[in-house]
């Protein structure tokens, strides 16, 4: 069994050092992911990949683990800060994640911004 925060996190670093051939390859080859901030869904390794050189290479974006909750061995959350060159220059999101049998690939990842209210 993987341990799923030390996945997690590299998981994250990959992604942080725009290694797209090493961020994808904690995917499943037909994992989904839901992303509600841009209202698609992404099916399968090549779009990941294009999803992933897109959102993260393309606005330089470098994301922190602000929060991790492991629920199970197929279950975990995260809650993170990205910043980048995108307009809002920082933003909070999430991943809701599911991991295969064995807890070392993602199956499916749900993932959004967090919205701030103040006043």
């Amino acid at each position: 069994m993987t341990n799923i925060s030390q996945l997690l996190e590299s998981w994250i670093e990959s992604g942080n050092q725009f290694d797209t051939q090493s961020y994808v390859n904690y995917f499943d080859d037909n994992a989904i992911i839901d992303e509600k901030a841009v209202g698609t869904k992404i099916k399968g390794k090549p779009a990941i990949a294009e999803y992933f050189e897109t959102y993260f290479i393309g606005y330089k974006t470098q994301t922190a683990i602000t929060n991790l909750t492991v629920e199970d061995t197929t279950h975990a959350s995260i809650e993170v800060h990205f910043k980048g060159e995108f307009p809002q220059k920082e933003l909070d999101g999430w991943f809701n994640l599911t991991f295969n049998d064995m807890g070392d690939k993602i199956i499916f990842a749900e993932t959004g911004f967090i919205e701030r209210v103040i006043g």
